[in-house]
């Protein structure tokens, strides 16, 4: 996940009002309230609740001196910023869940993110609270905060940054998506990563009754579990007729240096596709998919590779352009 970073705007309001000021505004270099506040920041970090605050042995009125200072920004009612910068990643999401109150928790893809994910792209941060606890609304546009009656403490960890267990925060994602094909990269990229085992995902998603992205959720754990990866059950001949595509031959023989091959399936006009299943990262299966493919593209084919998973997510748009294809070798 990918969150742009937040402006506090605290610099400039800092710059308008000046370092020097009167009392507790000026800050010289040898400061002693200064000194103090830069070495909290040092070991407290950049976010820090009210809680921690006390147990720091911070009072009230030097919390409140930092403020008026313009050393540290104000969480209303929940904690301080010590460092007027911009606030990126982790400090973002620790900010917002000192704003949002003591049951907030990260979730879905941020709290995978805060377990290890990498490479997915998502521009806002998630906080999730239990239905009825006490809450403030984030402030930053870039949190979005979830009221939940289907997570409770115990789908959580506790910690700095307290976010859902990565099988929990995997469906959380899912079932936050902003489409099916958005959900089942978001449960398949933990797996992949070994951040999570397909089993935990399948056991927590057994927990959603209700849900429009519950039965392709499920179809997809089916998939990475090895259940129902035979062209038979996806059933692609009957995918091309009901967009119009005349159908392919299946399994169509060829033999190569190494013996028979197996096409799934291909046009006489020269084009081939092979369906590649979710479990086709596994090296052996990806050696031999190459094979077969170079020696189609030998004999004159256009391959095209397609995982089944884009078949049961959004098929259209591969199926719109394998049209295309086909017209345009028709024509060749």
């Amino acid at each position: 996940m990918t969150v742009a970073p937040v402006s506090t705007g605290w610099h400039q309001a800092r710059a308008e009002s000046g370092t020097a000021g009167h009392g507790e505004g000026v800050d010289t270099p040898l400061s002693a309230a200064a000194l103090r506040a830069e070495k909290l920041r040092d070991d407290l970090g950049r976010v820090v609740s009210l809680r921690g605050l006390m147990a720091a042995g911070v009072t009230r009125e030097e919390r409140l001196a930092h403020i008026r200072a313009g050393r540290w920004a104000e969480i209303p009612s929940r904690g301080v910023v010590t460092d007027l910068g911009t606030l990126h990643g982790p400090d973002l999401w620790r900010r917002s869940l000192v704003e949002v109150g003591p049951q907030a928790r990260l979730g879905g893809v941020t709290a995978l993110e805060a377990a290890g994910l990498v490479g997915f792209e998502e521009r806002v941060a998630h906080i999730w609270v239990p239905k009825g606890m006490e809450k403030s609304q984030p402030t930053s546009t870039l949190v979005r905060l979830h009221e939940t009656r289907r997570w409770d403490a115990s789908d959580a960890i506790d910690g700095q940054l307290p976010r859902s267990r990565p099988d929990v925060a995997t469906v959380q994602g899912a079932l936050w998506a902003k489409s099916l094909r958005q959900a089942g990269l978001v449960l398949v990229m933990p797996v992949q990563q070994r951040l999570v085992r397909i089993e935990e995902v399948a056991e927590v998603l057994e927990r959603v009754r209700r849900h429009p992205f519950r039965r392709g959720l499920r179809a997809v754990v089916e998939e990475i579990r090895g259940g129902s990866t035979s062209l038979n059950e996806i059933d692609f001949a009957g995918m091309c007729r009901g967009r119009g595509i005349p159908e392919p031959d299946r399994q169509v023989m060829r033999r190569n240096a190494e013996g028979r091959q197996y096409i799934d399936a291909r046009w006489r006009c020269g084009v081939a596709v092979e369906i590649n299943g979710a479990q086709h990262d596994r090296l052996t299966a990806l050696m031999s998919d190459e094979i077969r493919m170079v020696d189609r593209q030998l004999e004159g084919d256009a391959v095209v590779v397609i995982s089944v998973l884009t078949l049961r997510l959004d098929p259209d748009p591969i199926f719109d352009r394998l049209a295309r294809l086909l017209a345009a070798k028709d024509a060749a």
